[in-house]
């Protein structure tokens, strides 16, 4: 009897937990299609009202990971009223960091014994060099707002570990959150058909951009969740598989829509890694699968041949032949202020565009010292997700079938990120940041927690959070 009134005790909660972030993403859908009409005043109202609902709706709780997840899921939102200056995206994120930063003032003596996790340090150390560069640039409040918006991600992911490794959030429950943050920008394209703007002109042509400011934005955004549904369509059998195939066709097309060459190229990139750890058969169809749309679907034809666009036409802004010349014009900037660069966001604001290259961005307005903390993060993010993969893939575990693809996936976007890098702008993306930051909080989870914790990933009662926290701590 005892048992059936705590498990119902247990089960209330949940239901009530993913009512309320069933009805977060509902309104935040109609924020979107009320942004997407135009009326950008109601939609902050709305934005705004939603966030404060979160918020009531975490305090009422006691739980501050149902606030974390409101936040993730409204982030992408929020991007509909996005305009260049600072806005309600920026207004967002301080708030979000200044909360995140007051919870982790709170719970300090929880969040030291994680800051030894091999993924921590980089991440405090991205938001280190960001600030140091934005203080020595030459209009440092011009830069402050990127500075913020690196800190509101590093925060989030802080919380996140913290949430994770004492047991008050599943891993499940954040993956279910990210993927909750991803159905109003992929639903949000068919609103396209009611007369809403969903798309920009782009070299020239149509290019899907959803909820985002910018189509390079959105398609960076579905590459890893592209990735997970492969990964566990790889795996899964019978209908579930189909459902699985369909989604990652439907989110296939949409990435090709968004006309970003480096997006396509990263998704291939991180399936083939996904194909290499779960199923070489995958291999073959990465293969194949680009090769026929290369040759058989004309715009996606056009956009590849004109990676090096014909002398006689205006320049592409994607173009290979442009970004080479770009980067010799900025790659000087370095010597003006080596050791913490020229601050942030100063190549865009001399040249009137930015570099398209995280590494020389990195390089030019964080300095070397920047350059040497971005890729040590980068490093870590791969050996972390290396190790959660060979976790998961441990026979031995009986790993819950979700974290099992997800985990691969997401080891397969961290090598993606590394080449999208080389030809974007990553780092300074607050949307981007508010997906792969929490995304790398799960795979370091699962790289680091106790086996046991592993195998229950789907809940924590109070008996594995005690020995979860007891290993953390010692």
């Amino acid at each position: 009897m005892a048992t059936s009134e705590t498990s119902a005790r247990t089960a209330a909660p949940t239901r009530v937990g993913v009512v309320t972030l069933a009805v977060i993403v509902g309104v935040a859908g109609i924020a979107g299609l009320v942004s997407g009409l135009g009326q950008l005043r109601t939609a902050a109202i709305v934005v705004g009202g939603l966030v404060v609902a979160g918020v009531a709706v975490a305090v009422a709780r006691q739980s501050f990971a149902w606030f974390v997840s409101a936040a993730l899921v409204l982030r992408p939102v929020v991007d509909l009223t996005a305009t260049k200056g600072v806005g309600i995206p920026e207004v967002m994120g301080v708030g979000v960091l200044v909360v995140c930063v007051a919870w982790l003032l709170i719970h300090r003596a929880e969040l030291v014994p994680r800051l030894r996790e091999p993924l921590t340090l980089p991440v405090v150390g991205l938001v280190v060099v960001a600030v140091l560069s934005a203080l020595s640039s030459p209009m440092p409040l011009e830069s402050l707002p990127i500075a913020t918006g690196i800190a509101a991600g590093a925060a989030v992911y802080l919380v996140l570990i913290v949430l994770l490794t004492t047991g008050r959030m599943s891993v499940v429950h954040l993956i279910g959150t990210l993927a909750a943050a991803a159905v109003v920008p992929v639903l949000f394209p068919l609103a396209g058909f009611l007369g809403v703007q969903v798309s920009h002109e782009k070299d020239g042509i149509a290019a899907l951009k959803s909820v985002f400011f910018l189509s390079n934005n959105f398609g960076h955004f579905l590459v890893p969740f592209l990735l997970a549904v492969v990964a566990m369509a790889s795996q899964a059998k019978g209908r579930t598989r189909v459902v699985l195939l369909l989604l990652a066709a439907v989110l296939g097309f949409e990435l090709l829509q968004t006309e970003t060459r480096g997006a396509w190229i990263a998704a291939v990139v991180g399936i083939i890694v996904v194909g290499a750890v779960l199923d070489r058969r995958v291999l073959l169809g990465v293969l194949v699968v680009p090769v026929l749309l290369v040759a058989f679907v004309p715009p996606v034809t056009e956009r590849v041949t004109s990676t090096l666009p014909d002398p006689g036409e205006a320049r592409s802004e994607s173009s290979l032949t442009w970004r080479l010349e770009h980067w010799t014009e900025v790659l000087p900037m370095v010597r003006e202020s080596p050791v913490t660069g020229v601050g942030l966001d100063e190549t865009q604001r001399r040249t009137g565009k930015e570099p398209h290259n995280d590494f020389l961005l990195v390089l030019v307005e964080m300095g070397v010292a920047g350059f040497a903390v971005y890729l040590w993060f980068l490093g870590t993010a791969v050996l972390v997700g290396l190790r959660a993969t060979r976790r998961v893939i441990d026979p031995r575990l009986r790993v819950e079938p979700l974290v099992h693809g997800v985990t691969v996936a997401l080891f397969g976007y961290a090598v993606a990120f590394i080449v999208a890098s080389s030809g974007e702008n990553l780092l300074e993306n607050v949307t981007t940041l508010w997906v792969v930051l929490p995304a790398l909080a799960a795979v370091s989870w699962v790289a680091h927690t106790p086996p046991l914790g592993l195998v229950r990933a789907r809940r924590t009662p109070g008996a594995l959070r005690a020995r979860l926290s007891q290993k953390w701590v010692s």
